[in-house]
């Protein structure tokens, strides 16, 4: 009797050692990281896609632009640049203060560097994660502009955006010096489409003149004063400006301009 008294006093003492004990059991790190709140202080940005089954001529991918009828004809764009008045300027950035004001910079690293003459310019990199950089003031009144600056590509190519909300709405213009071609795209938060494709020689580690002009429905890329392509897009009727890249590349940039077309 005696004995199966203490065999049940043991079985009733390990019953009891299961229980909880009252302290607060610790969650996993993988419910802890899921738990914690965003970062409100910094935005959130839809990623912009590189679609590479679109981003380089297809059969579709660069259809051929021709006048909807007999009397709407298409309007061939100047193929040279038109000279913009200092008072037409909206905003200007060479980086000789040593300062880069007005951008904000999400994911990739961007920062200033000095060439031998001593010119500042800035330096954009970062790994697969589409760096990207926008202006950061109100631009809801930019409509008609240009988008002009600098580019020198070191590796890979970079995508200049104008009448942008950010990462989450714009146009783009790809260039890269890899495959000579340059290319626009209309994105609009879900869907990504590219259009007006052109074959356009750009040359590594040499600085090139960009501009990208928006005017009403038209789009036109000039490259050192040449118009590499052009198209018509309504998407989108005001916006900023800004650059990504796909990831692994290297741009430099300088002279950062932005003129009103407006009348």
């Amino acid at each position: 009797m005696k004995r199966a008294f203490i065999f049940l006093s043991v079985v009733v003492l390990c019953a009891c050692s299961t229980q909880p004990s009252g302290e607060p059991i610790e969650p996993s790190k993988a419910n802890t990281e899921a738990a914690k709140p965003s970062n409100t202080s910094e935005p959130t940005y839809i990623t912009p896609p590189i679609n590479t089954n679109t981003l380089f001529p297809t059969d579709t991918a660069t259809p051929t632009l021709e006048p909807t009828s007999t009397n709407t004809p298409t309007i061939t764009p100047t193929a040279t640049m038109t000279p913009i008045p200092t008072e037409s300027i909206l905003y200007y950035e060479d980086f000789e203060d040593d300062r880069v004001d007005n951008w904000f910079v999400y994911r990739g690293n961007w920062s200033l560097n000095k060439e031998a003459d001593g010119n500042t310019y800035w330096l954009g990199t970062g790994p697969n994660n589409y760096p990207q950089t926008w202006y950061s003031l109100d631009a809801s009144t930019w409509t008609d502009y240009a988008f002009e600056s600098k580019v020198r590509i070191v590796k890979g190519g970079v995508f200049i955006c104008i009448r942008a909300n950010k990462g989450s709405s714009f146009y783009n213009a790809y260039l890269s010096s890899g495959d000579g071609w340059v290319i626009f795209a209309d994105f609009d938060g879900k869907t990504y489409n590219t259009f007006g494709g052109k074959s356009f020689p750009i040359q590594n580690n040499k600085w090139h003149t960009v501009r990208f002009e928006v005017q009403e429905d038209k789009l036109r890329l000039y490259i050192d004063g040449e118009l590499a392509t052009s198209a018509t897009r309504t998407s989108h009727v005001k916006g900023g400006v800004g650059y990504y890249m796909g990831g692994g590349e290297e741009v430099h940039f300088d002279d950062l301009k932005v003129y009103s077309l407006s009348d």
